[in-house]
């Protein structure tokens, strides 16, 4: 039987709020294609215990969830069982020129989704674990590539089938200059859909009628584009921003742990529309309109 977590979709960027037995609150990012840890900060703060791992070579510290309070719990990664401790300092160092990480007690990423089933509900704003496939909506194949079960998802943009990352926390940060372009209302700082630099340049020149901004992202001055659709499984969300990255970034280093090459990566400003069923041990994604 499916269960709510405790959760909170901020600019279609999903966060975990568990409370501990003792009362003591977590903001959890929530991340497909991220990684497992919590700050240090947050581990002494809720007085949990750390033990040593030696993984892939490597010493590293680390930590287990604790007990939570009944409905108020998420649940911890399967194999293995354990978070890593990652130290404050990587707040400014993962995200040059962004405040995001200052909230944040950690993240749950690619290895905390991986042999479960999860429904990321982003209209109706519920984030459920053990929840069936619907019997209706699109079914995608989900690619997996152990260990590291990065998914990724082929969609179908101007008649071309992209291979991308499905990547429910990817983000960027606009500048003034672009939020003022765009003026939606919304924060700037926002979920994402990104894009390798090649693909970019060829839809601009292709489709000069599409929207562009330059120097749009904070930190980085990268572009961003406006798809008018992305079709997934014969369902059609858009319009779409994407921003660029280097061509590199996901055609050589996150291409390392998915099953096939990708060339970006498909974020919440693609699926706010969906309730989106995230089938590990299918490996399959199912969308659908509420």
């Amino acid at each position: 039987m499916s269960a709510a977590l405790p959760s909170r979709l901020e600019e279609d960027r999903w966060f975990l709020t568990p409370v501990s037995v003792h009362g003591e609150s977590f903001n959890l990012y929530t991340d497909t294609a991220g990684g497992i840890f919590l700050f240090s900060d947050a581990v002494h703060q809720h007085f949990l215990e750390t033990f040593q791992v030696h993984e892939d070579g490597l010493e590293r510290e680390a930590v287990r969830l604790p007990e939570f309070q009944p409905g108020r719990g998420i649940p911890a990664p399967i194999s293995p069982a354990h978070l890593y401790v990652v130290f404050n300092y990587q707040r400014q160092t993962l995200t040059p020129g962004w405040q995001a990480f200052r909230g944040w007690s950690g993240m749950l990423g690619a290895r905390w989704f991986a042999g479960r089933r999860w429904m990321l509900d982003y209209p109706g704003k519920r984030f459920l674990v053990d929840a069936e496939p619907p019997a209706a909506g699109a079914r995608l194949p989900l690619g997996l590539a152990a260990p590291h079960n990065y998914p990724r998802v082929a969609a179908r943009i101007e008649g071309e089938d992209l291979d991308l990352l499905l990547d429910t926390g990817a983000m960027t940060e606009l500048n003034g200059p672009a939020l003022g372009k765009i003026a939606d209302g919304r924060s700037k700082l926002r979920a994402a859909s990104l894009i390798v630099a090649e693909v970019f340049q060829a839809w601009r020149k292709r489709h000069p009628s599409w929207r562009v901004l330059e120097a749009a992202e904070m930190g980085t001055d990268e572009p961003m584009i406006e798809v008018p659709d992305v079709e997934l499984g014969g369902l059609h969300a858009g319009p779409v921003w994407f921003t660029a990255r280097p061509d590199a970034k996901y055609r050589e280093w996150m291409s390392q742990w998915t099953d096939r090459p990708v060339s970006g990566a498909l974020g919440g400003n693609a699926l706010r529309q969906f309730r989106v069923t995230l089938d590990y041990p299918a490996a399959a994604m199912y969308l659908e309109r509420p």
